[in-house]
């Protein structure tokens, strides 16, 4: 099959690039929230990401960034005729007509960036629809993957420089020590499991409840859902390859009223029993929970179903009990 090359120019905005290295050099704070967003690779023009990375040198480096530093950093490193010479360097604070706007300008090639790498995984997709090197279901996955990662990680994803993340890092830092920003974390509702994880489940880590069988892991694990889904309003996502949906708002339930989940299942319920029930109720009921009780989920199907719910801002803590129970396209061990 023969392929026709696109002559189009992928997306972007050279003024808007032009606007956002004029505000960078131009007003310290702008600059640590344009560095907070944008990361080297959002800009089209080549010459432009060399200078970007020369504020970005000064910047981490604790130095003034405005256009006489950064032509300095430029000419040190051999790069400054490259880029335009000083004259150029000296004409970008000029190309910003507004610096209030200048996130706007930030957003404008963050935008065309995103455009750039969408189309970029369009053409992989369909590069490898034509080769027929995968199944349908294995490129509905990976398309779904890699479209989801595009969205995700709209300020970064993939492979940073380390200066990328420490002014991430710093700026986080800085953030939590003025009370301007609060740790991404999940209590677990238990006060002194939360001490031992400074603060809680962190944000994008993964948690394993190791022991030994019947010593209660998944009662744990339930626990810390209810918990964190009825106590602080966390959505929660289940994915049960072994108990029933009934059988988990059975215990949801008994842990809730604090009635034994015996009763519950035989309907040996006490006058003094449905108070509790119908206090319990309106607590469970307004929880954010989803429950999947396939047995045959495997780990594609779950990202994806998750990644969804995460769209929605319905996804904060994912509990699977348990990892070893899931399936695959792929011949693996269970480990």
């Amino acid at each position: 099959m023969s392929e026709r090359f696109d002559t189009r120019v992928p997306p972007n905005n050279i003024d808007a690039e032009k606007s956002v290295l004029g505000c960078c050099m131009s007003d310290y704070e702008i600059l640590n929230q344009i560095t907070a967003l944008l990361r080297t690779e959002a800009f089209y023009q080549p010459t432009h990401r060399t200078i970007y990375d020369a504020i970005l040198n000064l910047s981490m480096s604790g130095k003034a960034v405005d256009t006489l530093t950064v032509s300095a950093e430029l000419e040190s490193h051999g790069q400054l005729d490259a880029c335009g010479g000083s004259t150029y360097i000296m004409s970008l604070p000029d190309a910003a007509p507004l610096i209030s706007n200048a996130l706007h300008y930030a957003n404008v090639v963050q935008e065309n960036f995103l455009l750039r790498q969408l189309l970029q995984t369009l053409d992989e997709i369909k590069r490898l629809v034509y080769t027929d090197a995968e199944s349908a279901h294995a490129l509905i996955d990976l398309a779904s993957r890699k479209i989801y990662e595009i969205r995700a990680s709209e300020t970064v994803s993939g492979l940073e420089s380390i200066r990328e993340i420490l002014s991430r890092a710093i700026n986080d830092l800085a953030a939590l020590a003025k009370g301007k920003k609060i740790a991404k974390t999940v209590r677990t509702g238990y006060p002194s499991l939360d001490n031992i994880l400074t603060g809680g489940l962190r944000g994008g880590t993964l948690n394993v409840l190791a022991a030994r069988p019947g010593m209660g892991k998944s009662a744990l694990a339930l626990n810390i859902a209810q918990k964190a889904s009825t106590l602080y309003r966390v959505p929660v996502v289940i994915f049960s390859l072994e108990m029933s949906k009934e059988e988990i708002i059975n215990r949801m339930l008994s842990a809730q009223t604090q009635i034994d989940s015996k009763k519950l299942k035989l309907g040996k319920i006490e006058a003094k029993d449905w108070e509790r029930i119908g206090e319990a109720v309106p607590i469970l009921y307004g929880a954010q929970v989803h429950i999947d009780d396939r047995t045959n989920n495997t780990p594609m199907e779950m990202l994806s179903k998750c990644r969804q719910l995460k769209m929605e801002d319905k996804c904060g803590l994912i509990v699977v009990d348990y990892l070893q129970l899931m399936t695959s396209h792929r011949r693996t061990e269970n480990r």
